[in-house]
């Protein structure tokens, strides 16, 4: 278990490629962490050697496996202390809120132009609306997926909804393109 979390945490686009990106400057403490994964894997292999011995002391073996857990423990809590402040440097506190007061903006204007759209008295109101919702879409979507983004902060805070965020942005395209089609037939209604 220990040598796949590892290797996870490891792995191009991981954790650590994360954490280089946002708090470059721990370059040297991410470098100690790695070797730490090492050094625990080798631990608990060793412990586990010692486990089949029928020579061991039960009392040595649980020292033994105390001093790794306490090992593990203190590299994961120096790992979360670093993936935090990472976190707080790619979205900083009071970015995160405005990024979120932006999309709830955003949204709100989404939604009254859907509103219009649907309360629109003839084709010209329609196709007007549908052409600003259109616009409006291409630009919201834009700012959620551009690099750094939200979508970039989501896939970095949790990396096990990836699919899902792939799957949202895949309905950006979707919806953008029915946007723009409901644009061509109501101008295509109109002329």
């Amino acid at each position: 278990a220990l040598i796949l979390h590892f290797a996870h945490e490891e792995h191009p686009g991981g954790l650590y490629d994360s954490l280089k990106y946002c708090v470059a400057q721990h370059s040297k403490e991410l470098a100690q962490l790695v070797e730490e994964h090492h050094d625990i894997t080798a631990g608990a292999w060793q412990l586990c050697q010692g486990a089949r011995d029928p020579q061991a002391r039960l009392q040595a073996l649980r020292r033994e496996a105390a001093q790794l857990v306490g090992k593990l423990q203190r590299h994961e809590a120096r790992e979360h202390e670093m993936a935090q402040q990472a976190l707080s440097v790619a979205l900083g506190r009071d970015s995160l809120v405005r990024v979120e007061e932006a999309v709830r903006n955003d949204h709100r204007k989404l939604e009254q132009l859907a509103a219009l759209l649907r309360a629109a008295p003839d084709q010209s109101a329609l196709l007007s609306t549908a052409v600003r919702l259109h616009q409006a879409l291409i630009s919201h979507f834009a700012h959620e997926e551009q690099p750094a983004g939200l979508y970039d902060s989501l896939k970095y805070c949790v990396p096990q909804h990836s699919k899902e965020l792939a799957q949202l942005v895949e309905e950006h395209h979707d919806i953008t393109a029915a946007a723009w089609q409901l644009c061509q037939r109501a101008h295509d209604s109109k002329a």
